[in-house]
């Protein structure tokens, strides 16, 4: 998913220009950002599955929303969600009198995946996410400044533009090193989604 960015990023070096943001960066800080999307995606998914679960609705309509699980994840969880989907396949229609488990309640769902994607979002990501903004209101400044001093290049306007240029490349510093622990954001993040469906591969 990170390569498919970059490659997005690259494609729009245009408007990369005078930011100093190198694309490698660009696409890192858009990766970030979409977790919160994906997540969203992957609840409503989740949610489905249960509601079917409950209504006792056939198994390949779980196995469908088992698959957009798939399709916007990797690792441990996208691992998970497929082998609980071969699983659900090879069920056959026959079993259905056979005792669950454990109910698939709302209430369990939100335990192990909303609550703790909410925390992750509120603690993990807090910073960085303020980092970010804070990068593009300074990038916004210096490139306004910057086009101040090339229009009317007196030394006030100039100066003005040579600190926000410096107050610029500080907070990019500070994002870089923010971007450099991805992996483990990552790891956090695949936690939380292997303890939802080891919870939600108990019920069948």
């Amino acid at each position: 998913m990170f390569e498919r960015l970059k490659q997005e990023s690259c494609e729009k070096t245009g408007r990369l220009q005078g930011t100093n943001i190198n694309t490698e960066t660009e696409s890192k800080i858009k990766y970030c950002k979409e977790w919160v999307k994906r997540d969203r995606q992957l609840l409503r998914a989740v949610d489905r599955c249960a509601a079917f679960y409950k209504k006792d609705k056939r198994r390949e309509e779980i196995v469908k929303h088992l698959d957009i699980i798939q399709r916007h994840s990797d690792g441990p969880m996208h691992t998970g969600a497929l082998a609980l989907s071969k699983c659900l396949s090879r069920k056959s229609s026959g079993d259905e009198g056979e005792p669950r488990k454990r109910l698939l309640t709302s209430e369990e769902l939100n335990k192990h995946f909303g609550e703790k994607l909410k925390l992750f979002a509120a603690v993990e990501m807090k910073s960085m996410k303020q980092a970010f903004a804070l990068l593009g209101r300074k990038r916004l400044n210096k490139d306004a400044l910057q086009n101040k001093a090339q229009k009317n290049p007196i030394e006030e306007n100039q100066r003005k533009a040579a600190v926000a240029e410096t107050e610029f490349l500080m907070q990019l510093h500070d994002v870089e090193e923010l971007l450099e622990k991805i992996p483990e954001y990552e790891a956090l993040h695949a936690a939380v989604f292997r303890s939802g469906l080891q919870y939600l591969s108990t019920a069948f």
